[in-house]
């Protein structure tokens, strides 16, 4: 077995085993891999011999990093750590009870949690993230035509699924806009720190004021706050693999819609396709919507509103993650102005032009 000598790492691997011979059929660990550390987690992979053969798991430790390299260690945990990690558990342990997977996609499957290292054991998923699949057919927005497309395929049976797990839990509401314009304030005086000119979000304010007022019927649904294209896989046979639905909590089905899209929208960030302000064909958009909603379902202009909420609450990360960065000041500045704001301008000019 190949171990690496860091202390934690191989007592993490002791607790995965007692964690797991309580189920009686695994017996020893045969290898590991390298940590794989982001900013919101640190994850390996591990081989264990049960009475089976080999079980190929993976282990993920939810922790907030964000280039803070003081916290790239497997311990020291915060308590927003473990409520992250809590969350997740007990979100994927809900939904191995009430997630329908017949169309073929899958919430990754919980066998343990770890207390002490806040780490959960799931099975190993052998796929390839949904996006780069997704960037390979969109060609930077210039959709490919096929005449089977497993991006669109994928985004409307994803649609579908999500609307089947939203019906379970429905509750009819009134949505009323200005419930959500009135915390765009908090947006507004942020990006005016941010360099964003007060002349562009004067009129911003102006556009999005005039959709005060405005009513629709919703529903109130179990909704995924992390519900994003970046958490998704897809194997060999094109089923979808989710790894990470963050909290589940009460809100309205619009939420989930919006939060999701705009991580499509998003598809290209931390590439120079960025600097070309370039987006996705709003095809496979339309796939998701299409699968959520039916062909000509119901969609409200309350959508718009939550998708740019959506926008703004991502725009405000782009900057605290770009600040969070160990690189010198100029830069930053260089791809606030060049990169950060003009695609978000974009983003935000597009969705605007939808309420019109």
């Amino acid at each position: 077995m190949r171990l690496n000598h860091d202390y934690d790492l191989e007592n993490i691997l002791q607790l995965v085993l007692i964690e797991l011979r309580n189920k009686n059929i695994y017996r020893s660990v045969l290898d590991h891999g390298p940590l794989e550390i982001n900013s919101f987690s640190i994850c390996f992979w591990v081989d264990i011999e049960g009475v089976n053969g080999v079980n190929n798991l993976y282990i993920k430790i939810p922790k907030i990093i964000l280039y803070d390299e003081s916290k790239q260690h497997i311990n020291n945990l915060s308590a927003e750590d473990i409520k992250l990690a809590v969350d997740e558990y007990e979100s994927l342990n809900y939904l191995s009870k009430h997630w329908d997977s017949s169309l073929g996609v899958h919430f990754v499957k919980t066998l343990g949690y770890i207390k002490n290292y806040n780490a959960i054991i799931t099975k190993r998923i052998y796929s390839e993230f949904f996006f780069k699949v997704y960037r390979r057919y969109d060609k930077y927005g210039k959709s490919n035509i096929h005449s089977t497309n497993p991006v669109q395929e994928g985004m409307k049976k994803f649609g579908t699924s999500l609307k089947l797990f939203h019906s379970k839990s429905t509750g009819s509401v009134k949505l009323n806009s200005n419930t959500l314009i009135l915390k765009f304030d908090k947006y507004f005086v942020f990006l005016e720190k941010c360099n964003v000119g007060k002349t562009y979000l004067n009129k911003l304010i102006k556009l999005i004021s005039r959709y005060k007022d405005l009513e629709c019927d919703s529903l109130i649904v179990d909704n995924f706050k992390g519900i994003d294209v970046r958490q998704i896989f897809m194997d060999q046979n094109n089923d979808l693999h989710i790894i990470d639905p963050g909290k589940i909590t009460r809100g309205y089905d619009e939420v989930d819609v919006a939060r999701f899209v705009v991580t499509c929208r998003i598809l290209y960030w931390g590439t120079l396709a960025i600097i070309f302000r370039i987006v996705p064909s709003k095809s496979y958009e339309e796939s998701f919507l299409i699968g959520y909603y039916g062909v000509g379902g119901r969609q409200s202009k309350m959508l718009h509103i939550l998708i740019i909420k959506e926008i703004f609450k991502h725009w405000k990360m782009a900057h605290i993650s770009l600040e969070k960065r160990n690189w010198p000041k100029y830069i930053k500045y260089i791809l606030r102005k060049m990169y950060v704001n003009p695609f978000y301008k974009k983003l935000m000019s597009n969705e605007l032009s939808g309420l019109e």
